[in-house]
């Protein structure tokens, strides 16, 4: 009766285990997803102006690193457009969405906070789209070598 018992223990630990790293990755999904874009966002900008690696930005993959690494990586990506367009004497845009880069580890971190977490954490997501969106564009007159349109 033990050894069937130790087995049914086993085979329910087994079974937690599993749905704990399928729960795991399905979570981790969004975060690839996100992670990609800003790797290709990154990619678009000529090195010489890069103010981060692409390695810093899969290091917000890493649980609890992402909420204090999420200062280093969101607000260097327009930084780097910044970079270029001063190089190629644009001040036209402005901050190239560094602000939106400050607000989303900002609002990500409040997520945390009961109550307040879930206004936060859509606003956030809300402001992390808009952030894209914009960076997208920049990254686009990047590569069409354009820099005087306004975004």
């Amino acid at each position: 009766m033990e050894s069937g018992e130790s087995l049914e223990q086993l085979g329910a630990g087994v079974g937690m285990l599993m749905a704990l790293l399928i729960g795991f990755g399905i979570a981790l999904i969004p975060q690839i997803i996100i992670n990609l874009l800003l790797t290709s966002l990154l990619n678009g900008i000529p090195e010489q102006y890069r103010r981060t690696s692409p390695l810093m930005i899969w290091l917000l993959l890493v649980p609890c690193v992402n909420l204090i690494l999420g200062f280093f990586v969101y607000p260097k990506l327009p930084e780097s457009f910044r970079a270029y367009f001063d190089a190629q004497g644009d001040q036209s845009h402005g901050d190239c969405g560094q602000t939106l880069g400050w607000a989303i580890p900002i609002l990500f971190l409040t997520a945390m906070i009961p109550y307040l977490g879930c206004v936060t954490a859509i606003v956030g997501l809300v402001i992390l789209i808009v952030y894209m969106i914009k960076l997208f564009e920049l990254k686009k007159l990047v590569q069409s070598g354009s820099s005087t349109s306004a975004i």
